[in-house]
C-alpha cells in the first residue's frame, strides 16, 4: 500500500485560489480592460440594456482591501494595489453616476 492511496487526491478545481493570487488576478484585470481588452472588462462589470453588473469590479475591490491589509504585503506593493484599488473605485462611482 502506498501513502497517496492513504490521502485524498486534490483537484485543482476543488481548491480555492490564495488571496494573493486572487488579486494578483483583479490588477491583471484592471491593466487589460485599461488596454482595451472587452472581454477582461466584462469579468469586472457588463452592460445589458439598462441592466449594469458590477459584480466583479465589488468583488475585485473587496479582494484587494483584504489583500492590502495583510501584513507581508510590502510597500511598494501596498502602492500599486491602492492604485488598482482607487481606480476600480473611481470606475465604479463613474458607472453608479450615469
Amino acid at each position: 500500500m502506498t501513502i497517496s492511496l492513504l490521502l485524498p487526491v486534490k483537484t485543482y478545481s476543488q481548491e480555492t485560489p490564495s488571496l494573493a493570487i486572487q488579486a494578483n488576478r483583479c490588477r491583471y484585470y484592471y491593466i487589460r480592460s485599461r488596454s482595451g481588452d472587452h472581454l477582461t472588462r466584462n469579468l469586472l462589470f457588463f452592460q445589458e440594456g439598462d441592466m449594469i453588473d458590477l459584480t466583479g469590479l465589488n468583488k475585485c475591490i473587496e479582494i484587494i482591501d483584504n489583500y492590502i491589509k495583510e501584513t507581508h504585503v510590502t510597500p511598494e506593493e501596498r502602492q500599486v494595489y491602492e492604485n488598482v484599488r482607487n481606480n476600480l473605485f473611481s470606475w465604479r462611482n463613474q458607472i453608479n453616476n450615469k
